[in-house]
């Protein structure tokens, strides 16, 4: 049904073939209730899709200005040090723990 509705508005021109093609999809359909196209179609708004999305892209950028903001009258933001899972302090560790790992493993 969605593919049917986002077809209706890719190939019309005008409102009045779109509802045009509503009512084609729903006598094909054979729904009772026209009503049961909303259920559809509120999948398949553009219009409403792009004001969201605007809307949430400002949001973000305002509370991403805010904490930078904020961060700067802190203090300077540090990155944390990354480490690796399996990052030894010393070679000597690392050679115990290759010594100990092959314990055992030889014929």
């Amino acid at each position: 049904m969605t593919s049917m509705l986002r077809g209706i508005y890719e190939q019309s021109e005008t409102a009045a073939q779109i509802e045009d093609k509503k009512k084609q999809l729903i006598e094909y359909m054979k729904w009772r209730d026209p009503e049961t196209l909303s259920v559809y179609e509120h999948y398949y708004d553009e219009q409403k899709f792009r004001d969201l999305h605007e809307k949430l892209q400002e949001s973000y950028m305002q509370r991403e200005k805010e904490y930078f903001n904020s961060a700067k009258k802190r203090s300077v933001i540090k990155s944390p040090e990354i480490l690796t899972a399996f990052e030894l302090k010393s070679s000597e560790e690392k050679q115990d723990w290759l010594n100990q790992f092959f314990e055992g493993m030889e014929p």
